[in-house]
């Protein structure tokens, strides 16, 4: 477990492409500085020789082809060390390009793909297939979101690594094997429940509530305790029509939700009983 911790912990620090071009263009002004510094303490030495042993006045005097060839000589060099540096930056680009897409694969490969590594075409496709398996079997879908706003910051602490890998395991035992979990947004979950009714759902929705919050409750290594808001709901179907991803993310919208008596806990205004529905209007009215 903690050569596991040290491995991700050791991944999450790797740098971008920025800071290593950065790192790059650091050490070639070094190099060049300190071949400069050097070629210019070689020729100050030379020419105090050449000055005293008189070696300089005889090659000046002479019809000039020496210091021409000399010149010459100094234009390519220069010329060829230009070239090679713009070839050579050119190559470190593409190669630190290949090296962070390799190491962000790599990364992700490390990651539990349905409740670590939030992308969208993964949620898009877990969506599908449990829209196209709902389309089978008849089956009314019902979608929880479960909010965890303290998860990015414990995902970044070492000593709470094992206890959130843990808290994924007691969310998948908790469920039923028609049902489904994926990682909604970088701070929330959603799961997916087939085969249910609304009244089902909201049973769901308070139970594992209570036992997650007891779960969490009894985990004393974590520096802090996270809060949890629930926002349920049951449709129809998914993916008739459109993009099944913007679908579920406007119908899950928070504006269509009002409170229950059950604190951090929300269903859809059009699941509340006609005496609820006007103590919220008479509420919002004051």
């Amino acid at each position: 477990m903690n050569a596991a911790v040290e491995s991700r912990a050791a991944l999450a620090r790797v740098p971008t492409r920025e800071e290593l071009l950065r790192a790059g263009r650091s050490l070639k002004v070094l190099a060049i500085t300190v071949i400069l510094l050097l070629s210019a303490g070689v020729c100050v030495l030379a020419f105090q020789q050449w000055l005293e042993s008189g070696a300089l006045a005889q090659t000046v005097r002479t019809n000039g082809e020496v210091v021409l060839g000399f010149g010459l000589l100094m234009i390519l060099t220069v010329g060829y060390l230009v070239g090679k540096g713009m070839s050579t930056a050119r190559y470190q680009r593409t190669l630190i390009a290949q090296l962070l897409e390799e190491e962000s694969i790599s990364r992700a490969r490390h990651l539990d793909p349905i409740l670590e590594f939030h992308h969208p075409d993964l949620c898009r496709e877990i969506l599908l297939r449990q829209a196209n398996y709902a389309g089978r079997i008849h089956s009314p879908i019902a979608l929880v979101e479960m909010a965890v706003p303290e998860l990015p910051k414990l995902a970044l602490e070492e000593g709470a690594r094992p206890a959130i890998e843990e808290f994924y395991e007691e969310m998948r035992r908790h469920c039923r094997a028609l049902d489904f979990w994926v990682r909604w947004t970088p701070h929330s979950f959603l799961l997916v429940l087939l085969d249910i009714t609304p009244e089902e759902t909201a049973g769901v929705v308070y139970r594992l509530r209570a036992r997650l919050t007891q779960w969490w409750a009894q985990r004393t290594e974590v520096s802090c305790q996270p809060s949890f808001q629930w926002h349920y709901r049951t449709v129809g179907t998914l993916g008739a029509g459109g993009d099944i991803l913007r679908e579920v993310a406007s119908l899950m919208q928070p504006d269509q939700f009002v409170p229950t008596p059950m604190s951090d806990v929300w269903q859809p205004k059009s699941e509340m009983p006609a005496d609820a529905e006007r103590v919220s209007q008479a509420r919002s009215s004051r």
